[in-house]
């Protein structure tokens, strides 16, 4: 699977988390496993929230899915945040925690990470309990 490099252009767009999302990305691309990426993020208009929720999109899923089992978990999901310049971390909104509570009851493992080498380390734990 090929890796993805932002074109120069689209630098000034991509904010902390959009740079982490896609260096998350590509360290499961090169080790080929199995994810989806949630997009939930993002303004929407009151047509496309209604079209979404009829979708069955709703707020708080995380934003990376392993879709791989492992030791007793049926999958991974990761919760993508950062940490601002100001040092302060971004927390979890209510939604966000209500759908780890219940993805965890259906035995996915949630986690939380700030930046790429908790991600790898959670990704490579992960996987090493079997």
């Amino acid at each position: 699977m090929k890796l993805y490099k932002a074109p120069k252009w689209l630098s000034k767009y991509l904010g902390k988390e959009d740079r982490l999302t896609i260096q998350c990305a590509n360290f499961l691309k090169a080790n080929k496993i199995l994810f989806h990426h949630t997009f939930n993020e993002g303004k929407r208009t009151r047509t496309m929230q209604e079209k979404l929720k009829g979708f069955g999109v709703f707020t708080g899923i995380p934003d990376i899915l392993i879709l791989q089992p492992s030791g007793l978990y049926v999958g991974l999901a990761i919760e993508l945040k950062v940490v601002y310049d100001s040092g302060q971390k971004n927390s979890l909104s209510p939604s966000q925690k209500e759908a780890q509570k219940i993805m965890s009851h259906h035995k996915w493992k949630c986690v939380t990470v700030y930046n790429i080498d908790e991600f790898m380390n959670e990704v490579k734990n992960y996987f090493q309990k079997k």
